[in-house]
């Protein structure tokens, strides 16, 4: 699920059964595909396990004025676990 998304930076959130949460920075040239899914969502999904996925729409790697609010974010929804 989209929990964020930014002018360049967008943030996705599978809420597992895991007591932890894998934070994942999808690679080089995936920008097509950044509100679509992140880096490992299926494996994650499949097997139950709480991810953040930061995927880019831009190739600037996440060098953006969303960078800021996103690392809140990821704090903020990392710290249950």
């Amino acid at each position: 699920m989209i929990v964020y998304e930014g002018e360049e930076l967008v943030v996705h959130h599978a809420n597992g059964t895991t007591d932890y949460v894998v934070i994942t920075f999808q690679g080089a040239h995936r920008t097509h595909i950044a509100t679509q899914t992140f880096f490992a969502e299926h494996p994650f999904q499949k097997n139950n396990i709480s991810a953040i996925g930061v995927t880019s729409k831009v190739d600037h790697w996440y060098l953006s004025s969303d960078t800021e609010y996103v690392l809140s974010l990821i704090t903020t929804l990392s710290r249950p676990y």
